[in-house]
């Protein structure tokens, strides 16, 4: 990896850890262990499918805590690219654009133009807020154009990035751009109580797979239910409860799919209780409100050529 990136590490890394502190830190990451966002088009069968190679690399240091992956994505041709919501935001480059993605509460498609090379930014929950200093709520189920963000440094990070052509080469232009970004944004007031609160929830939530009342939550936290629900609009871009939804839908989407990769055929009435639901047709309504389809529509979709359509 290049020099820089090894200067982020041993010398930024270090001075925001002794800011911010070691508990704080190692929360960060232990709040990412207990959640890896599940998305239909990267699984082998979507891959396949879709006509599609991908890439991953795990961010470094302290970038671990604001960026879920750096991927690519190589198409054969033109093509869509199918996503179910997961919470997360998300920078999306090509040759021609770039794209800011905001927390999705329902399935939404992307057109792949062309045969080439599309690189992402998969942030955690939290990111853009903490990053770029924006209210995330105001890019909910949105995708905008990349000057949304107040960063006159991002159109250089473009032309760079498709200046090389190894993924390598790419990610390491990406964490020196967000390492940089941290360095000069840092703020000892943005890593608040509030700060803390909506981490401590987030723990909660990956814990309880989204079955967790936002009223327990709030309880758990040690604040009242409204504030909760601003700091989760303001952070991620959905209230308490939505966000609970989409996270209790991933758990349940990702166990679908092992189930059916396993050639088991789900009980949905036993998955029901598992995940909170008051009954089975509860379950359904949900996958329709958030999916668009059934249960058993969505599982024949996955493993079928439906990603051809």
């Amino acid at each position: 990896m290049p020099q820089r990136i090894s200067v982020f590490n041993y010398v930024i890394l270090p001075w925001l850890k002794e800011k911010r502190g070691g508990d704080l830190f190692c929360i960060m990451n232990k709040v990412k262990r207990l959640y890896s966002p599940f998305q239909p088009t990267l699984t082998p069968h979507g891959l396949t499918h879709l006509g599609f190679h991908v890439r991953y690399w795990t961010p470094s240091g302290l970038l671990n805590e604001f960026v879920y992956s750096f991927l690519q994505i190589e198409s054969e041709g033109h093509s869509f690219y199918p996503m179910i919501p997961d919470g997360t935001q998300a920078l999306f480059f090509s040759k021609e654009n770039m794209i800011v993605g905001g927390a999705q509460q329902t399935a939404q498609t992307l057109s792949i133009a062309a045969a080439g090379d599309y690189f992402g930014i998969w942030f955690n929950p939290l990111a853009l807020h903490r990053l770029f200093l924006i209210d995330a709520n105001d890019i909910t189920n949105q995708f905008v154009n990349s000057d949304f963000l107040p960063f006159s440094s991002l159109l250089p990070l473009h032309e760079k990035m498709y200046q090389v052509t190894e993924f390598s080469q790419r990610v390491a232009l990406c964490q020196q751009w967000l390492a940089s970004l941290l360095f000069s944004q840092y703020d000892e007031n943005r890593w608040s109580q509030s700060t803390n609160y909506i981490h401590h929830a987030l723990t909660l939530i990956y814990q309880s797979m989204g079955t967790i009342r936002v009223s327990q939550l709030a309880n758990s936290v040690g604040c009242s239910s409204r504030h909760l629900n601003r700091l989760f609009q303001q952070y991620i871009g959905m209230n308490t409860k939505a966000f609970l939804q989409t996270i209790r839908l991933q758990f349940l989407c990702r166990k679908l799919y092992a189930e059916k990769a396993n050639y088991n055929q789900p009980c949905y009435s036993e998955l029901a209780y598992e995940f909170g639901f008051s009954d089975q047709p509860h379950l359904i309504k949900q996958f329709q409100t958030q999916l668009f389809s059934t249960p058993n529509a969505f599982l024949q979709e996955m493993m079928s050529d439906f990603y051809n359509r």
